[in-house]
């Protein structure tokens, strides 16, 4: 008989309530028995939240960890809304364009290629072709 062990996701209580080590050290069990990428993000973010409210240092948080998700995870709608947040986690030079590059590459040539068909829908009805 094995035993699976199930972290849940962490809680308002948790994330408003823990000390920083601990918090860490959870945020970074969740991930890595889930790879709940967007989950992690969207705490981090409550973190942060915490970090301006409080006098505790949260800054940084699970940096690693926050790093590593940019540059490897499927691009999504939550990483794209708050990637700016994390901006200043990017130390190394090159890797902040590369999460720009991979998050958003996809939906500029998606914006190019609308524009390019809504230009020529727009030259074709001033033709007069429909």
């Amino acid at each position: 008989m094995t035993v699976k062990s199930t972290i849940k996701p962490l809680g308002k209580r948790q994330i408003f309530t823990m000390k920083r080590a601990s918090l860490e050290k959870r945020v970074n069990e969740y991930y890595n028995n889930t790879h709940d990428a967007t989950n992690i993000i969207e705490s981090i973010v409550a973190i942060l939240v915490r970090n301006a409210l409080v006098f505790s240092d949260f800054s940084f948080i699970c940096q690693e960890l926050v790093t590593t998700i940019y540059l490897t995870a499927e691009p999504n709608d939550v990483l794209r809304r708050f990637s700016s947040l994390f901006k200043p986690y990017f130390k190394k030079s090159g890797d902040w364009d590369a999460v720009v590059h991979r998050l958003f590459n996809n939906l500029i040539c998606q914006i190019k290629l609308d524009n390019m068909s809504l230009s020529m829908q727009l030259k074709n009805t001033s033709n007069g072709v429909r």
